[in-house]
């Protein structure tokens, strides 16, 4: 504020009467403010950030309103956390309006946790090979925290099932295939998309033929006799 010092006499019988004036000036401080977290910047790992907003005065006379993406979390003469394991950006405010002693002073500042990829994997048993009667055995998993993503499994276009682990698929049917494993994400992950594809190729079957007789011989009114056999799995 501004002052203004008086500094009177009236004097005497010796003195006169005398007067002095002087007018000085406190200005106000600027709070000391700052906005602090553990970590700026990184990828979704189920840590949780942790904002805090700091405002000192002499004597707590001065508080301060910390506000994260336009929610406001509370106020403080002193120190204020909030805490979130959420991937997201994350824009603070730190606000005071100040009083007698303090001028009003704002602080932003911006922390970001990236979406994680999943994990996710498709193994084949066997490749691709000729039918035999043995399944082809499709195995995929998907990895996230607290087992939170699903992942759909698809196979010629044809979704086969939906888990946040593991799924098994078996066919041993002659054919080519297409795999997808798909998950869209969440707001911790993003989405994300492995393809394989394999093929059974159609086995020859197993043919013959015996004649009876074995060679050319002449007309004798005599039957000839053929027999023709085949071979396959299952007899199918």
């Amino acid at each position: 504020g501004i002052y203004k010092v008086d500094f009177y006499s009236n004097g005497n019988q010796n003195y006169s009467a005398a007067h002095l004036t002087k007018e000085i000036i406190i200005s106000k401080a600027v709070p000391n403010m700052s906005i602090i977290s553990n970590i700026n910047k990184f990828i979704y790992n189920g840590t949780k950030i942790n904002i805090t907003g700091k405002i000192s005065g002499l004597n707590s006379q001065i508080s301060a309103t910390l506000d994260v993406n336009n929610v406001v979390i509370g106020s403080t003469d002193q120190s204020l956390s909030y805490y979130n394991a959420t991937a997201g950006n994350y824009t603070v405010f730190l606000s005071t309006r100040g009083d007698n002693n303090y001028t009003a002073r704002n602080l932003t500042d911006e922390f970001y946790i990236l979406k994680a990829k999943p994990i996710m994997h498709i193994n084949l048993s066997l490749g691709n090979f000729t039918y035999n009667g043995t399944d082809e055995i499709v195995s995929s998993n998907i990895i996230s925290l607290y087992g939170q993503l699903n992942a759909q499994l698809y196979i010629n276009g044809n979704l086969i099932r939906s888990s946040n682990s593991s799924i098994i698929y078996k066919n041993g049917t002659a054919g080519n295939y297409h795999i997808e494993f798909y998950t869209a994400g969440n707001q911790n992950y993003s989405n994300a998309l492995l393809d394989d594809d394999f093929t059974i190729y159609k086995a020859s079957p197993i043919l013959s033929l015996n004649l009876y007789p074995d060679s050319s011989f002449t007309y004798n009114k005599n039957p000839l006799l053929a027999v023709g056999s085949i071979v396959s799995i299952g007899s199918q």
